[in-house]
């Protein structure tokens, strides 16, 4: 048996998909994996560190707003289906798994002409748009959250054409990495220097950094680093070389050394990707949210809102100063703390992987 994994553009679309891979192999240690991905993307190292081998197909971004960029990625994302064609004549995989990426559409559309079965896992509240245009060819559609199942048969006015696309969602929760359970908070210690006097500020800005909570971060070190030891996820080429502190310790990316540092963290700042929330979930963290403005992941911030599962900042509404603020005053807070960590631990099934890898083994 050999399964194509899809994905591409961040590190957010390889975690599901990695996990599921890691309970597949615990079922048939002879299923062969191969992975078609984006040429300059973040995953490819992590792809090629679990000896997958690996394939950059190329994908047009698709943009839900007017831009001559559309036209050119048009003719881009052609050129990738062509190129996945030929590969997967080739390479002939018995089913492809993708977590929702531009690459994935050029690939999903030759995988169902040449009759390779695709399932395709929605991890955000709202559908991405690779995931809308794959689903109705698609054979199962996972999804991370109940709310999400309704989205995609929004507007389906026939009863029989919308039973037929209820019947392909399945509802499995979001996959985290398997080595988060290893998290070690003495292996924390040792490795970051840290002082244990102090409470630990995670800080995660997502694999291609964010900015903006780069500059907040940078702009409060003074007066962050007298009550908080920070370790700060920056992003490939965004950490500033200017920011010296005892008590500040950044990094551009965190691979084996993430679970220590989750583990040992009081409070976690991030960005509202589903991939992180999902992370954050399981491990059961008091998390403040700044979402990335004018994307999707306001409506997964407003979902953990409505949940009451963690705290959430408008990026136009925080600055370093009233950031500061807030978060001494949050460590602090006990009840809201505890109030915040049982609902944020309850969002999601914790054996995801395992009803994604069913489901799929259910239907080669």
């Amino acid at each position: 048996m050999k399964i194509l994994l899809v994905g591409g553009g961040s590190v957010g679309s390889i975690a599901p998909l990695l996990s599921v891979k890691r309970y597949l192999e615990k079922q048939d240690h002879k299923i062969q994996f191969i992975y078609f991905g984006s040429k300059s993307g973040p995953e490819r190292e992590l792809v090629e560190k679990e000896k997958i081998a690996y394939y950059s197909i190329p994908a047009g971004k698709w943009r839900r707003y007017f831009s001559l960029k559309n036209i050119f990625d048009v003719f881009v994302t052609l050129t990738g289906f062509f190129i996945a064609l030929a590969k997967l004549k080739r390479l002939r995989p018995d089913l492809m798994l993708s977590a929702g990426s531009f690459v994935s559409v050029p690939v999903a559309s030759s995988a169902k002409l040449l009759g390779i079965k695709i399932v395709i896992h929605q991890q955000d509240l709202q559908p991405s748009l690779s995931n809308k245009i794959i689903y109705p060819f698609c054979d199962k559609l996972t999804v991370s959250l109940p709310e999400s199942q309704k989205l995609f048969f929004q507007g389906l006015g026939l009863l029989k054409r919308r039973s037929k696309a209820i019947s392909k969602i399945v509802l499995t929760g979001n996959p985290v990495r398997a080595d988060l359970d290893l998290g070690d908070k003495k292996r924390a210690i040792k490795f970051f220097s840290l002082n244990t006097e102090l409470p630990v500020l995670l800080v995660l800005g997502g694999s291609t950094g964010a900015e903006g909570l780069n500059k907040l971060i940078v702009g409060a070190l003074e007066p962050l680093t007298k009550v908080f030891q920070i370790i700060h996820v920056t992003g490939k080429n965004k950490t500033s070389k200017t920011a010296q502190n005892s008590n500040y310790h950044a990094f551009e990316f965190l691979s084996s050394e993430f679970p220590d540092a989750i583990k040992i963290a009081d409070i976690v700042l991030s960005r509202a990707g589903f991939s992180t929330i999902t992370e954050l979930a399981y491990c059961k963290k008091m998390s403040v949210i700044i979402p990335m403005p004018n994307s999707h992941q306001e409506d997964n911030g407003q979902y953990l809102f409505s949940k009451r599962a963690a705290i959430i900042l408008r990026q136009d509404g925080v600055t370093s100063e009233n950031l500061t603020t807030f978060l001494r005053k949050l460590i602090f807070e006990y009840n809201l703390q505890k109030i915040v960590i049982k609902n944020i631990s309850k969002l999601m099934p914790k054996n995801s992987a395992e009803r994604i890898g069913k489901v799929i083994l259910n239907i080669i």
